[in-house]
């Protein structure tokens, strides 16, 4: 049942009414641990194991199982009244952060069929689900105000986005390599994604300049390690994964999501 708010009073200057099972009434601040009650939520883990492999097998059924999970609960998340959900940010913060940030280090990349991975419909399918609910919980944390009784003050808002972590550069790059830019839509989400967050607290755009040198520090990490290859000593030699291909498998991984970050940042 939404919430009463007659007067269209802030989320800060809410209290709301609450009746428990023996009847007795009591008042409490709309922004409150009090709607928070659940401090557990599944996490995500990857359909791709080391070297670009999909995973096979029982492995693939857990994930299935462990998948249908997340889902529930980031429906769960993504579907409370606007004081429970940001009562959830505020006070469950590290365990909803644990949980969006397992898919989006997890997620697949936008430029998996590059990788020759044959997923199926029914596992893309629900895979599709899940980074749709991710996408729409960003952007509702990114919402300032949903309607005349349901919104944050201006002054507010910054602090309790970025004082709280509940959006990061490390995770809008995570987002680029999931959503990517394979189509105009996609590209216009991350466009409007970035846009409202470099908008909405300068030191984000601090933030974003220390991550693109943390990118140009990579590449030359993977020089490194592809000039030293098979020299003992040097980072290189044989990898320890026997799946892998060949001992650059998670090198060429890797500098494809860094490259594929500044293409799309780029675009």
């Amino acid at each position: 049942m939404p919430v009463k708010n007659p007067f269209g009073k802030s989320l800060k200057n809410l209290n709301l009414v609450t009746i428990d099972k023996y009847g007795t009434k009591r008042i409490v601040p709309a922004l409150d641990k009090f709607f928070a009650r659940r401090s557990a939520f599944a996490q995500f883990t990857s359909l791709i194991k080391s070297g670009g492999h999909l995973i096979q097998g029982v492995a693939l059924e857990e994930w299935l199982c462990e998948a249908e999970q997340f889902k529930l609960d980031m429906e769960f998340i993504l579907h409370q009244e606007h004081h429970e959900f940001w009562s959830y940010m505020i006070y469950r913060t590290k365990s909803i952060l644990a949980s969006i940030t397992s898919f989006l280090q997890n997620s697949l990349p936008f430029y998996v069929n590059i990788l020759n991975v044959n997923i199926s419909e029914s596992v893309k399918r629900l895979y599709d689900d899940i980074l749709n609910l991710i996408v729409r919980i960003i952007f509702r944390i990114l919402t300032r105000k949903e309607s005349a009784e349901c919104w944050i003050e201006s002054n507010d808002f910054p602090e309790i986005i970025y004082g709280n972590y509940l959006i990061s550069v490390p995770m809008l790059f995570d987002l680029i390599i999931a959503v990517g830019n394979n189509s105009s839509e996609n590209t216009a989400l991350l466009r409007k994604i970035f846009a409202t967050v470099l908008g909405l607290e300068p030191k984000y755009m601090d933030d974003l300049r220390v991550f693109l040198q943390f990118l140009k520090t990579a590449f030359c990490s993977i020089r490194i390690q592809t000039e030293n290859e098979g020299f003992e000593g040097a980072g290189g030699g044989a990898s320890l994964d026997a799946g892998l291909d060949t001992p650059y498998d998670d090198v060429a991984l890797y500098a494809l999501n860094c490259s594929f970050t500044l293409s799309v940042l780029l675009d």
